[in-house]
């Protein structure tokens, strides 16, 4: 599933690839991971289109998503985690999870 993150002057469709989303168990001692939880995502940019001060698009290459994915890796990163985190809630709401 393609995601469209937004960041700068760029509207990225992006596809997570990997993603581990493991809650904390404190009562567990087997690992560092399991204890604390852990969170993981890795991702692939697979479009993308880049607008000037005119609201003009223009498609980017594999270079120019290559350079996207890396610059904005952080910016893109959290906003996929919004994603999962709103996935989650509305999973929760649909089940009568508090």
């Amino acid at each position: 599933m393609a995601h469209e993150i937004e960041v700068e002057d760029l509207v990225l469709q992006v596809e997570i690839t990997m993603l581990i989303d493991t809650p904390a168990d404190h009562t567990s001692w087997d690992s560092p991971e399991d204890y604390n939880g852990c969170k993981e995502l890795e991702f692939a940019v697979l479009a993308g289109e880049q607008y000037d001060e005119d609201g003009k698009a223009t498609e980017l290459d594999r270079n120019g998503l290559a350079n996207a994915a890396e610059t904005h890796a952080e910016a893109i990163e959290a906003q996929l985690w919004d994603f999962i985190e709103l996935r989650k809630e509305r999973a929760q709401m649909e089940r009568g999870d508090e």
